[in-house]
């Protein structure tokens, strides 16, 4: 039945946005196409591409088992490492944004959490893998079934489709980040690049 105050359809199935997914596969694709011409030379060139298509593996299996379901009883969610689990409209008390650091996505490891009455357990929904109208369409529909729901500073952003607040919390949580934190993703970058400018300068070499 459409749902004509709401605009849409329930139940309605949300799915993660693929544009992270598709830069791994760029990413992979350019790693055996330089691994790729050293297998019958070079085992490590073999572990390259092994290791290049779990990750690839990995990454759509995450992507792919990210779901969230709204319907006319409640919400559900599913990732990866947890099953499909739903929380009735009218057993939320509020909506919370836990805000993480900065992504390219404007949303970082941000949260979305339904925290429900006592005694139940919280959907913790991953921001940064959703589109914005996504975003904007989970708290418009959890208002419009249930309006005792109270809403954080973020979240009431949300719900008015306005995604700046939480982009702009993201970058404040990357700058307040720890220099130790910098440091080890400063290390493990240079790691990954190392190792990609090893593949090339073999790859020309030879």
């Amino acid at each position: 039945m459409e749902d004509f105050e709401l605009g849409y359809t329930l139940p309605r199935v949300i799915r993660a946005e693929r544009t992270s997914l598709y830069a791994t596969y760029g990413i992979v694709a350019v790693i055996l196409c330089l691994a790729v011409p050293d297998i019958s030379r070079d085992v490590n060139a073999l572990y390259t591409i092994v290791v290049m298509l779990g990750v690839a593996a990995w990454a759509t299996l995450a992507i792919e088992a990210q779901r969230i379901v709204l319907d006319k009883e409640g919400i559900a969610y599913r990732s990866l490492l947890e099953k499909m689990r739903k929380v009735r409209y009218a057993d939320i008390a509020r909506l919370e944004v836990s805000v993480g650091t900065y992504s390219p996505m404007g949303r970082g490891n941000s949260t979305l959490t339904v925290v429900p009455i006592p005694g139940r357990s919280p959907l913790r929904i991953n921001m940064k893998l959703f589109r914005k109208v996504d975003l904007y369409s989970i708290c418009s529909v959890i208002r419009q079934q249930n309006r005792e729901v109270l809403f954080d500073r973020i979240s009431t952003e949300l719900l008015h489709e306005n995604i700046r607040p939480l982009e702009k919390a993201s970058v404040n949580a990357t700058i307040s980040n720890s220099i130790v934190a910098g440091i080890f993703h400063l290390l493990v970058t240079l790691f990954v690049s190392g190792a990609a400018l090893a593949l090339i300068v073999r790859f020309f070499h030879h």
